[in-house]
């Protein structure tokens, strides 16, 4: 009975010891997943400003594998730190989680990117080492540093058009779609558009027999396709790559191009 009172005794010990130096294990983040809407990844520069910013949406998997290994970080939280706790590096990046009920949380590396903390009030924070995180994050921009531009045969298309190489067909200059209209998602491997922002970008471009289109990424040609209305009561040809850009939003985002690895 001595020992276990002795065992007792020194537990509470060790957790007055604990909860006095403001040193206690605590997660990162505290809401459940299924409230994620989105994850944006802000990257510095080297003047120490955010120079870029990655948005990803919460049905993409890279967000939920993010959510995912901040939450696995073994972290602390140092509530009144000293001067060797305390963070006050430059950032190499920061997170931010935006949940459906208007909260967000912040979380920052260090300037190494090994270690990740969320601010709490004053100079406290929860954080710890974590190599995953800066992982996924290194790989997003990578896979993000692309370009793509959609753009359409100029009219009046060739008849024989599809007798000729993509590579040779007769493009507009102007594309009716780009990266820049922040319309798209790509995870290195599939470039996704928003269906109701490509068919208000191709409102009275497409008629009924549709229309050829030619799709660059990173400046040049993979390939060419023919986008059609749903609401043509003619056939499409059965070979080539078509797309029906105007059927109702419940069809999904359209897929532009997938990669083969």
């Amino acid at each position: 009975m001595r020992i276990l009172n002795r065992l007792f005794i020194l537990s509470l010990i060790a957790i007055s010891v604990l909860a006095m130096s403001g040193c206690v294990s605590k997660k990162l983040l505290i809401k459940p997943v299924d409230k994620l809407e989105k994850v944006v990844v802000s990257y510095y520069g080297a003047d120490g400003k955010v120079d870029r910013e990655i948005a990803v949406a919460n049905e993409e998997k890279l967000a939920r594998e993010l959510y995912a290994k901040v939450v696995q970080t073994q972290a602390k939280t140092i509530s009144d730190p000293k001067e060797m706790d305390s963070q006050e590096s430059s950032p190499q990046f920061f997170i931010t989680f935006y949940y459906s009920d208007a909260t967000n949380d912040k979380v920052y590396s260090t300037e190494t990117g090994q270690f990740i903390y969320r601010r709490l009030g004053g100079n406290g924070w929860v954080g710890g080492y974590n190599g995953q995180v800066l992982a996924l994050v290194t790989e997003l921009d990578k896979n993000d540093s692309f370009s793509f531009s959609l753009h359409l045969v100029k009219r009046p298309v060739p008849a024989n058009f599809r007798g000729v190489s993509f590579r040779q067909w007769d493009i507009e200059k102007q594309p009716v779609l780009t990266q820049k209209d922040n319309a798209h998602s790509w995870d290195g491997n599939v470039l996704k558009v928003n269906r109701g922002i490509l068919s208000e970008k191709l409102w009275g471009e497409v008629p009924t027999s549709g229309r050829p289109f030619v799709l660059l990424i990173n400046g040049k040609r993979v390939y060419g396709g023919e986008f059609w209305t749903a609401l043509s009561s003619l056939s499409p040809p059965g070979d080539g790559t078509i797309i029906f850009y105007d059927i109702p939003p419940e069809g999904g985002d359209v897929v532009l191009y997938k990669q083969n690895k």
